[in-house]
């Protein structure tokens, strides 16, 4: 007959392997992804403003090379040149985390909106021409969300590095700033 290892032990390393692995994907894997993320976004705000056939190729390449390296980090867990990047330039890799979690946003929603709404198409479910779908509708308040998470994002990096150092200061300090 079969025998399996004592449920206790085996229930021991179960929770041990899990605890270990939530800890390395808060510390390494979801900061590395945002960072890279927000690699992404910047990349694609600055050729998104231009109607021309090389700055959209390339745009679609920079998506296709984002995608690989998602993968690549997954599977990896980790990337040296990121891990340095974070500790060398924590400000500049904070504002790109922030700018990572909204465009990760973005895709997430908007890509869901669009696909229902190719669904709306395709089965001929409008209300009538003059009015938005309700997937469309959905953007249209998703919208909002994306511009509250940016500004949200954008102002916790701002707040960590350079506001709360500042309270930090004064409150070590015996004089007010001002001063």
């Amino acid at each position: 007959m079969w025998s399996s290892p004592k449920p206790k032990k085996l229930r021991r390393r179960i929770i041990k392997v899990l605890k270990h692995k939530e800890s390395f994907m808060m510390k390494n894997f979801i900061p590395q992804a945002l960072i890279l993320a927000g690699f992404y976004f910047v990349v694609y705000f600055l050729g998104s403003h231009t109607k021309q056939f090389y700055l959209l190729r390339l745009d679609d390449i920079v998506f296709i090379c984002f995608m690989i390296l998602l993968v690549f980090l997954y599977l990896k867990g980790n990337f040296g040149w990121l891990q340095r990047f974070q500790t060398k330039h924590r400000i500049i890799s904070d504002y790109l985390q922030a700018l990572g979690a909204a465009k990760y946003f973005g895709l997430v929603i908007f890509g869901l909106c669009g696909i229902a709404h190719e669904y709306e198409i395709l089965t001929g479910q409008f209300a009538s021409r003059g009015h938005p779908t309700p997937s469309m509708r959905f953007a249209y308040y998703m919208n909002y969300v994306y511009v509250i998470i940016l500004i949200t994002g954008l102002w916790r990096a701002t707040h960590k590095n350079f506001i709360a150092k500042y309270f930090r200061l004064f409150k070590n300090s015996k004089t007010p700033p001002h001063h």
